[in-house]
Formats: C-alpha cells, sequence, structure tokens
C-alpha cells in the first residue's frame, strides 16, 4: 500500500525560517577578511585616480588584461593587498589618504615619490604595518597622532621631507621599532624619554633637525642600538654617563651639537664602535685615555672640540684606525711617536690643532 506524505502549512513555515536562519548564520561565520578583499581591490582603482596618469612607469595600472594584484609595486595575499612599493616612481601628487583603506598592510614604502601635502589621520588605519618608509619627499606639517598608535611597527623612516612639530612622548607605544630615522626635517623640542623605552631599537637616526636639550638618561635602556646619529642639533649639556650601557654599538655620531664638558671615559667601553663622530662641539678638557680601549674604531673625528692638553699615548691600542681628525683644537704638544704605531691609518688631520707635526697620510 502506498503512503503519499503531504507537507503542511506549518512544515512550509518552519522550513522557510530554518533557511533564513541558516542564511544569517552563513552571513556571521564569513571571515570579515572575505568581505574586506574585494573592498581592498576597491581601493587600488582609488588609489590609482589619486596618484596615477597614465603614465609609462605605470603602465601595468591601466593595463586591462593585468589584475590589480599583479600590478607594478603591489602584493597581495589573496585578495588583501599586504605591500604597496612604489619607492622612486616620480609621481608628483599630494600624499592619497586613501592609503589608509588599506587595513592588511604589511609594507608601505613611497619613499622617493615626490609627495607633497601632510600626512593624514588615516595611517591609523593600518594596524598590520611593519614597515613604513616615506623618505626623500616633500611631506609637510606635524607628525600625525594616529601614527603613534601603529604599534605593530618595526621601522619608520620619513628622513629627508620638511616635517616639523616636535616627537610625542607616544612615541614610547611603539614597542617593536628597531629602526627610527627622521633625520633631515625640522623636528623641534627636546627628546622625549619615552624614546628610551624603545629597548628593540637597533638604528635610532635624528639627525639635522631643531632638537634641543640633553640627551635622556633614559637613553641607557637602548642596549640593542647598534647606530645612533643625533647630529647637527642644538642639543646642549654633558654626554650622559650611562651611555656605557650601549654595549653593541657600532657608528655614534653627535658632532654640530653644543655639548660640553669631558668627553665621557665611559665611551671606552663601547667596545664594538667602528665610527665615532663628536666634532663641533664645546668640550672641556683632553681625550680620555680610555679611548684607546677602542679596538675595532675605523674612524674618530674629533675636529673644533675646545680639547686641550696632549694626546694620550693610549691612542696606539686603536689598532683598527684609519681615519683621526683632531684639527682646530688647542692642544699644547707634540704628536705622541705612538701614533707611528697605527699601521691601519690612512689619514691624520691636525691643522690648527695646536701640535707639531700637520696633516699625516700613508700612501
Amino acid at each position: 500500500m502506498q503512503i503519499e506524505h503531504h507537507t503542511s502549512p506549518k512544515n512550509i513555515i518552519a522550513m522557510g525560517s530554518r533557511s533564513i536562519c541558516l542564511l544569517i548564520l552563513l552571513v556571521i561565520i564569513i571571515p570579515s577578511s572575505v568581505m574586506s578583499e574585494s573592498s581592498d581591490i576597491k581601493s587600488l582603482f582609488t588609489l590609482r585616480h589619486s596618484i596615477a596618469e597614465e603614465k609609462g612607469f605605470l603602465r601595468s595600472w591601466f593595463d586591462l588584461e593585468t589584475p590589480p594584484c599583479s600590478w607594478l609595486g603591489i602584493t597581495c595575499s589573496g585578495r588583501s593587498v599586504v605591500a604597496i612599493d612604489l619607492s622612486s616612481m616620480p609621481l608628483y601628487v599630494r600624499f592619497p589618504s586613501c592609503i589608509g583603506a588599506f587595513e592588511s598592510l604589511v609594507l608601505l614604502n613611497l619613499s622617493g615619490c615626490g609627495f607633497t601635502g601632510e600626512l593624514p589621520d588615516t595611517l591609523g588605519n593600518l594596524q598590520r604595518l611593519q614597515y613604513l618608509e616615506l623618505n626623500d619627499n616633500q611631506l609637510i606639517g606635524n607628525l600625525p597622532a594616529s601614527l603613534y598608535t601603529l604599534k605593530m611597527l618595526k621601522e619608520m623612516v620619513l628622513d629627508n621631507n620638511l616635517l616639523h612639530g616636535q616627537l610625542s612622548p607616544a612615541i614610547g607605544q611603539l614597542q617593536h621599532l628597531t629602526k627610527l630615522s627622521i633625520s633631515g626635517n625640522s623636528i623641534s623640542g627636546g627628546i622625549p624619554t619615552e624614546l628610551g623605552s624603545l629597548q628593540n631599537l637597533e638604528f635610532l637616526d635624528l639627525h639635522m633637525n631643531s632638537l634641543n636639550g640633553s640627551i635622556p638618561a633614559a637613553f641607557r635602556n637602548l642596549s640593542q642600538l647598534l647606530h645612533l646619529d643625533l647630529s647637527q642639533n642644538n642639543l646642549s649639556g654633558l654626554i650622559f654617563s650611562g651611555i656605557s650601557s650601549l654595549v653593541n654599538l657600532m657608528s655614534l655620531d653627535l658632532s654640530s651639537n653644543n655639548f660640553v664638558g669631558p668627553i665621557p671615559r665611559e665611551i671606552g667601553q663601547l667596545e664594538n664602535l667602528r665610527l665615532l663622530i663628536l666634532g663641533q662641539n664645546a668640550f672641556t678638557a683632553t681625550i680620555p685615555e680610555e679611548i684607546g680601549n677602542l679596538k675595532r674604531l675605523q674612524v674618530l673625528l674629533l675636529p673644533e672640540c675646545k680639547l686641550t692638553g696632549t694626546i694620550p699615548w693610549s691612542i696606539s691600542g686603536l689598532v683598527s684606525l684609519e681615519e683621526f681628525d683632531i684639527s682646530e683644537n688647542h692642544f699644547d704638544a707634540e704628536l705622541p711617536t705612538s701614533i707611528g704605531l697605527l699601521g691601519n691609518l690612512t689619514q691624520l688631520i691636525a691643522k690648527n690643532a695646536g701640535l707639531s707635526g700637520g696633516a699625516y697620510r700613508k700612501n
């Protein structure tokens, strides 16, 4: 006997309700990245409209057969843009605020593009950003507060722009920074103490700005630092004795400032130093004996430092030294014969230093 099954109106309504619930559930569980991926592609077209005309060097951006993720300088993961590298492209337009739409971005390199205008607050949307390189442009204005919220940043390079204002204490929030380079701008004010909390920092270059005040004592915490350049500012006071904590330092340039007092003896503990430049300051006293401990030092430049006294015999310990400049000082002695023991020395400049001798050059 055949049994017929009939679906009641109540069952039809129940089935419809289950379908609607299933649809809602699917919408909820679809990863947000999938929904944002298509948004990234749309944002590439917006970016193209903002920065590019149909120029030869961005030809792929206008080739209908080239998918956006294959455009020159664009790297995608799936359909999310994770890197934009247009370095050295002569764009010469205002910095695009739409750059903040690429929330999956890990690397942004727009160096040497001739961008003008201010950095937009929308940079704060790039919370996954690790590498930011905007050097060699014509950017103006203050660093936006949103820049200090990018807590994943490892490298921030803003050299050779027209930026001004002060470094915010909020820079201490960027705990993953290994490289901070803002040279060749007009940054003013003091160096924030909070900069000394960036214990992963390996490269710090703030030279050629208008910074004033002293080097924060908190810099003793930067034990991973390899390169420190604070030259060509208006810094003053003593060079802090805690500099001996920078045990990995290979390059130190504090020239063209207003530092006073003696060159700290603790510099002799920086045994990894290859380059030491302290010229154009207002130091007093003599070159410390401890400087002879720097066995790896290759370049020692101390011109116009107001140094007095004699050159220490310990200078013979600088067995790797190639260039030595002590010109325009106030020594009152002869060049020590120990300098003749420096077998790698190719250039000694002692002009107007109050020493008998002059320029030494090894063939």
